[in-house]
């Protein structure tokens, strides 16, 4: 296997042992190497690789574990160029996390898209990264580590359509369709990893690492060397707007002072309100914030207006009183998913409007000639092109 076994901590000895092992498992021939080559192997068709391991003694900054991931490939891609075969570099550190992880793919995405790569940790979690990888399984854990693996196993699997999840689902559209706009009108790079779609949606990038597991576990999410890539969108799209609008709270109110022009009045209150902090967000909702994207006018549809709490004060601080249906100028829509909805919303001519494709997902299903609004929205956003 290797000739250099005296050179390696005990670290990379391990992992080499476990690489090696996975490798036979899986089908490989490992063959007997040169002189500073830690794995050489070969499959039935002749394909061979070159796996160069690099450890960390412990805990280290994610620049070191940068600095070793680079060293093990600038390796294995000199010690492959001479026997014709394809250089694969491991970083084995103390403990892998989903940040670690997410930093090493944004760092092989700008340095060497495309190239196969792992890190692995002494409690047996692996992340392997490309073709000359896949099938490869860690060793069973000992007994110990097998009881912090299944208490990771029995947490809870994350929602993707929870309040943080549905905002992250818009990130990750926004390079796709363009006229949603969420981070204004010029176009979007593609997501390359967790840690790009962490640092967009604003979230840690543990939270990405969930959403994206979710996703592909739903099958409505690819992951390749290049790019985070939601797949299967209708579909995605209708489970969506179902999850978003499974309970609906709608407050009927009206001006404590008439308005001869309810719409305008309402305009102008937001205008005032300015920028709120989290738990007194507002924003034009559905038909209302449609109307500012330059969706289709529906005359007669009601005005909603999407609100993160509706006590007597908070209407009356708006200048609101509650009302009777018949009598309301608007309805005070509840944010269930007030992330989802409040940081995706935009002003526009000064007037704070959820996105156009919130209002998508609002309007899909609602009884006053929403459906057919949110055809006119689909079209507008061309989510048809959006496979």
């Amino acid at each position: 296997m290797n000739a250099r076994s005296s050179q390696h901590s005990s670290k990379e000895a391990a992992a080499i042992a476990d690489l090696a092992q996975a490798l036979r498992v899986a089908g490989w021939h490992l063959e007997r190497s040169a002189v500073g080559i830690d794995i050489l192997a070969r499959q039935s068709d002749g394909r061979r690789v070159v796996i160069e391991v690099k450890g960390m003694a412990a805990r280290a900054a994610a620049a070191s574990v940068r600095a070793q991931l680079a060293s093990a490939l600038l390796v294995a891609r000199a010690r492959a160029a001479k026997l014709g075969a394809e250089g694969v570099p491991i970083v084995a550190v103390p403990a892998l996390s989903d940040r670690a992880i997410a930093d090493l793919e944004s760092f092989i995405a700008d340095v060497a898209p495309g190239q196969s790569w792992g890190a692995v940790d002494a409690r047996g979690r692996w992340h392997l990264v490309g073709s000359a990888l896949s099938g490869l399984e860690p060793p069973a854990p000992d007994r110990a580590l097998a009881k912090v693996d299944d208490a990771r196993r029995e947490a809870p699997p994350a929602n993707p359509f929870s309040d943080l999840g549905q905002w992250m689902l818009k990130v990750l559209l926004a390079p796709r369709v363009r006229h949603l706009q969420l981070f204004g009108s010029e176009r979007l790079p593609n997501i390359r990893g967790v840690l790009d779609l962490a640092s967009r949606a604003k979230v840690a990038p543990s939270k990405a690492s969930a959403q994206v597991a979710a996703l592909q576990r739903a099958g409505y999410l690819e992951r390749s060397r290049r790019e985070l890539r939601l797949v299967r969108v209708p579909e995605l799209l209708e489970s969506w707007r179902h999850a978003a609008n499974a309970v609906v709270q709608d407050v009927p109110a009206r001006f404590a002072l008439p308005a001869a022009e309810p719409a305008k009045r309402l305009d102008k209150v937001l205008g005032e309100h300015g920028e709120a902090a989290k738990g007194e967000r507002l924003c034009l909702g559905l038909f209302s914030a449609a109307a500012k994207h330059d969706a289709p006018f529906v005359r007669g549809a009601p005005r909603h207006l999407y609100a993160e709490a509706h006590s007597d004060d908070d209407l009356r601080k708006l200048g609101l009183v509650a009302a009777d249906s018949a009598s309301a100028d608007l309805n005070l829509r509840i944010a269930r998913f007030p992330e989802a909805v409040f940081r995706g919303a935009r002003p526009i001519d000064g007037v704070p409007s959820a996105d156009l494709l919130q209002c998508w997902l609002d309007l899909r299903g609602h009884p006053a000639r929403g459906a057919e609004l949110a055809d006119e929205i689909a079209e507008q956003l061309e989510l048809g092109k959006v496979e």
